[in-house]
């Protein structure tokens, strides 16, 4: 750095850069230097001592406005500088995302389309892609999830089970060792034959914690045996009415699929009129009065609540709990996607029913996100945002590439193909070195403008002071037991006289000195060890006897020495 001239040694000093400081591009270039990179090399030469001969000319070519920056051309002509240049070194948000396509890391992709797909956990999520249900899905790859599977608390709360009996018991197994003798390999061949079975099992959760917009309460729950697909639909209620509405709409839709099921099992609790509606469609069976375990749904039940609970777990704070059934039919695809189909086991459960999803044509997001969607210019007013406030409820089947969205400020449905997705595990990521460089640069740009960036300084210094406050709080209370400890454990010792620690007020308070009075402990062990004494200065104790509402700390007085 001795090189170069004094004005082309000027910084700025960095709080965030303690062990890796940064020079300036900029400054080299004010002040007459020259600063080539090529081949994982950075030199700087004066521009005088600098002659560049090239064959061709630039491919890119670039200015400096009048800020310091650097801007690139995006067209041939340039007539609006800030509309057809785009700034080399602009950083693009974290916050927000169109598309999981713009996502700068892998890792990032894989929280995001992790949080698409419902929070699944590891082992089911690996075990669907390996089985390719997820191969449209941008940059999935099973060691990509592997490597950057997202940890993260939605999975927990949905998906969390009491631990299982028996793993790593401490119980003294004695096996007898005995000898395996290997077989020798041979070329069989497994044949599996399934039978079509066309079997349907249903049932009802329980109410919701809050009714719907629409006023729905409750959900029905479809489980299809040989697709092994769980279908659901919302009800208001738990009536006939309601329940013959939701089981004629599950089994459309399992009849648009092509697919007609001959026998329904449901529990013993039915009414006359909905028995009498199945047997017109089907043949029904009821299953054991006082045994549900019998009824599939109660698994299918299970299986659903713990992947909706996960969704709802995921979605922004500000999401409104009466928008739930609005969620149902992406939460019903994603949990499908995660299975797979009996009577085909080379195939999703929804790629049974419905044929294979193509996240390109149909792409899905984390449900529940805050996001902004494009307001059209026929819509809006000449001075109005261009955009407007929702949440993601759900991807359109009848769409190419286009969202439903809730609008806070109409409070309607709205279905748009330019959304902008805001999700707190693209927001707040975790801390990664690729976050320091960032950081790092945030304060660079700071310090160019003049503006030095304390904000991450602030919060270190607010979380070491309070780390200060506890460790001397720590310190404080072991000091006093360890000053007890003797005390207590010699039973004949008796603390009569434990004075207490009052408002200090010079005007009016007199403190007298008492004599030092030597405390005497016998050892608790009756043996030949001698007395100990031991000199304590007797503390200051004010002369008035008015209690404190402040901190009361225990100082130890006169001990009297019982016999």
């Amino acid at each position: 750095m001795t090189a170069l001239r004094a004005e082309a040694r000027l910084g700025d000093v960095l709080p965030a850069l303690k062990h890796n400081s940064l020079v300036s591009v900029n400054v080299l270039d004010a002040n007459g230097y020259c600063t080539v990179f090529m081949n994982g090399e950075a030199n700087v030469y004066d521009n005088e001592a600098v002659k560049i001969i090239v064959s061709k000319a630039a491919v890119l070519k670039g200015t400096k406005d009048a800020s310091g920056l650097w801007r690139v051309p995006l067209k041939d002509t340039v007539s609006n500088p800030t509309t057809d240049t785009i700034l080399i070194n602009r950083l693009s948000p974290h916050h927000a995302i169109n598309n999981v396509y713009e996502l700068p890391s892998t890792e990032q992709a894989i929280r995001y389309l992790h949080a698409a797909a419902g929070f699944p956990p590891k082992t089911t999520w690996l075990k669907a892609i390996r089985a390719g249900n997820f191969v449209t899905w941008p940059g999935i790859s099973a060691e990509s999830v592997y490597k950057f599977f997202p940890e993260s608390e939605e999975t927990q709360k949905g998906h969390m089970d009491r631990q299982r009996k028996g793993v790593r018991s401490t119980k003294d197994k004695s096996t007898q060792e005995t000898q395996l003798t290997p077989m020798q390999r041979e070329h069989d061949v497994f044949i599996k034959v399934y039978t079509q079975r066309d079997v349907m099992y249903t049932d009802q959760t329980g109410r919701l914690p809050a009714i719907s917009s629409k006023g729905n309460q409750y959900v029905m729950v479809l489980c299809e045996i040989d697709g092994n697909v769980i279908l659901v639909e919302p009800m208001r209620s738990k009536a006939d009415g309601e329940m013959q509405k939701a089981y004629l709409r599950l089994l459309a839709r399992l009849k648009a699929a092509k697919i007609v099921p001959k026998k329904h099992v449901l529990d013993n609790e039915c009414s006359e009129a909905m028995k009498a509606l199945i047997k017109e469609t089907c043949q029904l069976e009821l299953v054991p009065p006082g045994t549900h375990r019998r009824n599939i749904a109660e698994k299918a039940i299970q299986t659903f609540k713990k992947h909706f609970i996960g969704i709802l777990a995921g979605t922004a704070d500000d999401f409104p709990l009466h928008l739930w059934d609005r969620l149902l039919p992406q939460a019903e695809m994603t949990l499908n996607l995660l299975r797979q189909a009996n009577a085909r086991p080379t195939v999703s459960a929804w790629a049974y029913l419905f044929g294979p999803h193509d996240y390109n044509r149909m792409p899905l997001a984390p449900m529940g996100c805050a996001v902004q969607i494009h307001d059209a210019p026929e819509q809006r007013r000449t001075w109005a945002p261009h955009s407007v406030d929702g949440w993601y409820i759900g991807t359109s089947d009848e769409h190419y590439r286009c969202h439903k969205i809730f609008v806070k400020a109409t409070r309607t449905e709205r279905i748009t193909d330019t959304v902008f997705f805001k999700h707190k595990y693209l927001t707040n990521p975790t801390v990664t070195p690729e976050d320091a460089v960032v950081k790092a640069a945030q304060d660079l740009t700071k310090a160019v403008q003049g503006n030095l960036n304390l904000k991450g300084k602030a919060n270190m210094e607010a979380i070491q002071k309070l780390s200060d406050m506890f460790s001397v709080a720590a310190m404080e209370h072991k000091f006093n037991n360890e000053r007890l400890q003797p005390a207590q454990r010699n039973k004949q010792v008796q603390r009569n006289d434990i004075p207490q620690v009052y408002d200090p007020q010079p005007a009016k308070l007199e403190y007298q000195r008492e004599q030092r009075v030597p405390l005497i402990v016998e050892s608790p062990m009756h043996s030949s060890h001698p007395r100990v004494q031991i000199q304590q200065p007797s503390p200051r104790v004010p002369s008035t006897n008015t209690p404190s509402q402040a901190i009361q700390k225990l100082i130890d007085a006169k001990p009297k020495k019982v016999r």
